[in-house]
C-alpha cells in the first residue's frame, strides 16, 4: 500500500471523521483567503502585471497571463507548484512509509 493510499484509507474510516475535518479546516481557511484575495484588488496593476510576466516567465506557465487579481496569482502559483510535486510523487516507488 502507498502512502497516498495508506493517507487515504485512514481519514475515510468514520472513527476517524473528526480528523479529516481538522485536516481540511486550513485548506478551507486558505480557499477563503484566496477567494477575497480574487475579490479585491490590493495590488496595483503594475505590480500585478510584472508578477504575472516574472511567473510566466519562470514556470513556463501561460496560465499565469489569465490572471486578474493577486489572488488569482496565488491561486495559479499554488496550482502550478501543487502539480509538479504531484508529479513527482507519483515518481516515488510504491513501498511502505512507516
Amino acid at each position: 500500500m502507498s502512502f497516498a493510499d495508506s493517507i487515504n484509507n485512514t481519514l475515510t474510516k468514520q472513527p476517524n471523521k473528526p480528523s479529516r475535518k481538522k485536516c481540511l479546516y486550513p485548506v478551507n481557511k486558505i480557499k477563503q483567503l484566496i477567494d477575497i484575495m480574487s475579490a479585491d484588488p490590493i495590488m496595483p496593476e503594475e505590480k500585478i502585471s510584472q508578477l504575472k510576466n516574472e511567473l510566466t516567465a519562470y514556470h513556463q506557465n501561460d496560465d499565469f497571463l489569465k490572471c486578474k487579481t493577486a489572488g488569482d496569482i496565488v491561486k495559479a502559483n499554488l496550482k502550478q507548484v501543487l502539480r509538479k510535486n504531484l508529479r513527482l510523487i507519483s515518481r516515488v516507488p510504491n513501498h511502505s512509509w512507516y
